[in-house]
């Protein structure tokens, strides 16, 4: 998915931390606040346009409280940078319920909670 003057559509940039999971950057384990999101052409990745596609993302706990987590309100609400037709925005991907619970999960089992 590219954007550019000539073929608009939509690319996806990067994807931010949140307050309950931080990110890592798969090439060396680097805790990083925000990684570059690849996302191949359809075409070439053999989808057609209007099927999904799945871009991982390595996740490890931002910090281990579980007052963090008993209060969290935006842990599960990630803000992924985005150009459409080439103009910068932001989109809030929230997870949906069962998402938010094995999210929630991998939090308590990776700080020992």
């Amino acid at each position: 998915m590219t954007a550019d003057r000539h073929d608009p559509g939509l690319e996806l940039v990067a994807i931010s931390d949140t307050v309950l999971f931080g990110l890592v950057r798969a090439a060396d384990g680097v805790r990083v606040t925000s990684e570059p999101l690849v996302a191949r052409d359809s075409e070439s990745a053999g989808h057609a346009e209007s099927d999904a596609v799945s871009i991982p993302v390595l996740l490890t706990p931002a910090r281990c409280d579980p007052h963090a987590l008993a209060d969290d309100k935006q842990g599960t609400l990630f803000v992924v940078e985005v150009l459409l037709d080439g103009v910068p925005g932001s989109i809030t991907i929230v997870a949906n319920s069962a998402t938010r619970a094995a999210l929630y999960d991998a939090y308590t089992r990776a700080c020992g909670l």
